[in-house]
């Protein structure tokens, strides 16, 4: 498949757009939810501004092969041995990159609901999930739509090669990120620990 640039890509049709502010059902999300989805924003832009207490995990060099960065910048939701969930806050980059290197093996595109991405019900809401086939085993990138989001964009083609850290995808205003961890690799993060994408190393092969 041909490689197209980001302007040519959205403009082919392949970007994913999701449903305007007008098509969504206001009265399917409350405003406790609403308020909870600030709240977590919010929180985000505390964890930025006072880090003290926090593992040092940036001191993990980044360039190794064998080091797997976050695919987002944000909060990290949920760490667990072979996943791990990324919050966006509106303030966060909303780029996503590929965490390791790899060709991308297959993109897949599932149309679904707008629940605030905090909630475990959210993971009905459309989404985008870029596969990439890596030298330590296949992982899925997955760019999950929230309450606030209105578009996901993906920036690659099947087939194309990517370079640990190369932006693959965007979702505007904000959202959620979930990343799958290869099989002999060490999740390095917690939960509520701030994240950069392309740079923080989120696992470490053992």
């Amino acid at each position: 498949m041909r490689k197209l640039a980001a302007a040519e890509y959205e403009k082919s049709g392949n970007a994913q757009y999701l449903l305007s502010p007008s098509s969504v059902n206001m009265a399917s999300v409350s405003v406790k939810q609403i308020e909870h989805e600030l709240s977590q924003m919010l929180e985000c832009i505390r964890l930025s501004m006072n880090m003290k207490g926090k593992r040092n995990i940036q001191s993990v060099s980044s360039s190794s092969d064998e080091v797997m960065v976050s695919p987002a910048s944000g909060k990290v939701m949920l760490a667990t041995d072979r996943s791990i969930s990324i919050f966006m806050p509106l303030h966060s980059p909303h780029v996503t990159v590929a965490p390791l290197s790899g060709v991308v093996k297959q993109i897949k595109y599932e149309e679904g609901g707008f629940k605030p991405a905090f909630l475990r019900r959210s993971a009905s809401n459309r989404r985008n999930t870029i596969e990439i086939s890596t030298d330590f085993g296949d992982i899925r990138v997955i760019q999950i739509a929230g309450f606030f989001t209105r578009k996901i964009i993906c920036y690659v083609n099947e087939g194309q090669s990517v370079e640990k850290g190369e932006i693959i995808g965007k979702i505007c205003f904000g959202s959620r990120v979930d990343v799958c961890i290869p099989p002999n690799f060490n999740v390095i993060v917690r939960e509520g620990e701030r994240v950069k994408h392309g740079k923080t190393p989120i696992a470490l092969k053992y």
